[in-house]
C-alpha cells in the first residue's frame, strides 16, 4: 500500500479514537482534580471583575488615590482615558484575593453611584481544554514517531505538515488556557470618575426654587 495512504488511514483512525474518547477523558480529568482536592476546599476556578462609577470632588486627586490603592494591593492601572477634566476612565487589575478589599477602599474615595460585580465559573472550560491538549499532545507524539521512521520525501512532507498543524492548535489552546487562568488569578476593575458639579449662585437659587415647588405638592 502507498505510504501516504497508510499515513492518512492512521491519522483518520487516531483522530476518530480521540473524538470518541474525548468526553471520557474530560470526565476523568475532572474527577481526578476533584478527588485530589482537600476536603472543604473550593476548587472552582472563578473569574471576577468589577465596574464602578464614582462621583468625586476632584478627578486628579481621586486618580492619585486610586493609583496608590492599586499599588499597595500589588495591582496595576493598565489604561486611562478622558474626554474632559471632569471625567476619567481607568482600567486595571488586582490579585483576585484583594478584590474585595480594593472595592471597599474605592467606596471611601467618593460617592459610588453605580457598581456591578461579574463572576464566571471557568472550571469546566479549563478541564475540557486540558483534555483537548492531552489528546493533541498524544497525536503529536505519534506523528513524531512516524517522522523518525519515514524515508520517502513525500511522506516526510506530509508528516511535517500535519505536525505543524497540530502544534499550531496546541499553541492556540495553551494560550487560551493561560488567559483563562490569568483572569482567575487577576481581577479586572473598570472605574469611571465623574467630578461633582459645583452650583453657582443662580444654580443654588434654581435648586432652592425646585425644592419649594416640590414641597407645595409633596410634604414627605
Amino acid at each position: 500500500m502507498n505510504p501516504c495512504r497508510i499515513l492518512c488511514l492512521f491519522t483518520l483512525m487516531f483522530i476518530a479514537a480521540c473524538s470518541s474518547n474525548y468526553e471520557i477523558e474530560s470526565d476523568a480529568i475532572r474527577s481526578e482534580q476533584n478527588s485530589s482536592a482537600a476536603p472543604g476546599t473550593n476548587t472552582r476556578l472563578v473569574q471576577r471583575s468589577a465596574r464602578l462609577e464614582i462621583e468625586v470632588d476632584n478627578v486628579d486627586q481621586a486618580q492619585s488615590k486610586i493609583n496608590m490603592l492599586f499599588i499597595s494591593n500589588q495591582g496595576l492601572i493598565e489604561s486611562t482615558s478622558s474626554r474632559s477634566e471632569k471625567r476619567l476612565w481607568l482600567s486595571g487589575k488586582v490579585p483576585a484575593e484583594a478584590l474585595d478589599t480594593v472595592l471597599s477602599e474605592l467606596h471611601l474615595i467618593g460617592k459610588v453611584t453605580s457598581e456591578s460585580l461579574n463572576t464566571a465559573d471557568v472550571t469546566d472550560t479549563v478541564l475540557d481544554i486540558d483534555a483537548r491538549l492531552s489528546n493533541l499532545k498524544q497525536l503529536r507524539e505519534r506523528f513524531r514517531a512516524l517522522l523518525a521512521k519515514a524515508s520517502a520525501v513525500e511522506e516526510l512532507i506530509s508528516i511535517e505538515k500535519e505536525l505543524a498543524r497540530i502544534q499550531t492548535d496546541i499553541d492556540s489552546i495553551e494560550s487560551r488556557r493561560q488567559q483563562l487562568l490569568g483572569d482567575v488569578a487577576q481581577s479586572n476593575i473598570h472605574i469611571t470618575l465623574r467630578q461633582k458639579a459645583v452650583l453657582g449662585p443662580l444654580g443654588l437659587v434654581g435648586k432652592g426654587f425646585v425644592w419649594v415647588v416640590t414641597k407645595l405638592f409633596v410634604l414627605n
